[in-house]
């Protein structure tokens, strides 16, 4: 079908505008805060070593700086995109509203696929290598808890947290704010930070210590106890180029197939940052 300029112009437009309108509304963006986004030019990741960070001191002799180092790993900087694949006879009888749905869908892909890769990493954490060769929690970095979520083994993972320390042996200072759970996991959350008296009634000392993030991509038993209140983050989305708007995919052969594409693509990737700030148990 060879469809004029007239109809394909009417087509790229409704497609945009439902695009852009959806890309402008407010979304849930529940996992933002567990990721910071760092603008890149070179398409590789590097990861910076914050124990060298060595805190304010007295000044009583010379200046004493940390030497900086990044993670040993490079990580190339992937390449991502969604599209939409729309009928020609649909373009032909101006016959797209029954897209809207899945191009409104898209847009929201779009402004969540940060938290996404985010989540993705983390909840991978256990079987993944960070930087420096040691999986993201690990008994290396001190982040790794065993067991199911209890009140004592979400103290101890509290204080895996809370003890960790730069390389000058002074304390990050780190206090876990967040629990991270999937929604399976949620009544145990409930039980140990949310009820105020436990069952003999005594008074639930982990009463309101950190709030509840109900994560519906982690499936399994996993769960983390986390500090999400810094700059600094567990995650960090390299941004190379942040996903644009949709445009039209001009392709050889497209009215032979009587299908016309919009799509959108960008070049970012996540990766491991700092795992001090989150410990997490693979549950029981």
């Amino acid at each position: 079908m060879s469809l004029n300029s007239t109809q394909l112009g009417r087509a790229d437009l409704y497609v945009k505008t439902i695009f852009r309108k959806a890309m402008s509304e407010e979304s849930n963006d529940i996992a933002k805060d567990l990721y910071a986004i760092t603008p890149n030019k070179s398409g590789f990741a590097r990861i910076l070593n914050l124990t060298a960070v060595p805190g304010m001191r007295r000044w009583e002799s010379e200046r004493r700086p940390g030497t900086f180092s990044f993670g040993v790993e490079m990580q190339k900087i992937g390449k991502w995109e969604q599209s939409v694949a729309i009928d020609g006879a649909d373009v032909e009888d101006d016959d797209l509203g029954i897209y809207k749905s899945a191009i409104e869908e898209m847009a929201l892909e779009n402004k969540l696929v940060y938290s996404a890769l985010a989540v993705e990493a983390i909840n991978k954490g256990f079987v993944t290598k960070s930087g420096d060769g040691h999986n993201f929690f690990s008994t290396e970095h001190g982040n790794l808890q065993t067991g199911d979520l209890t009140a004592a083994n979400y103290e101890a993972a509290c204080l895996k947290v809370q003890t960790q320390k730069a390389e000058n042996g002074k304390s990050f200072g780190y206090l876990v704010d967040t629990l991270i759970v999937g929604p399976n996991m949620q009544s145990k959350a409930r039980a140990v930070v949310e009820k105020e008296n436990l069952a003999g009634g005594e008074s639930n000392t982990n009463y309101h210590t950190a709030k509840i993030l109900v994560v519906p991509q982690i499936t399994d038993n996993s769960w983390y106890v986390a500090c999400l209140g810094r700059k600094v983050k567990p995650v960090e989305v390299f941004e190379r180029r942040k996903a644009g708007p949709l445009r039209q995919i001009l392709k050889d052969r497209q009215e032979d197939q009587d299908v016309y594409t919009w799509g959108t693509d960008g070049r970012f990737d996540a990766a491991y940052a700092n795992y001090r700030l989150i410990a997490g148990s693979v549950g029981s």
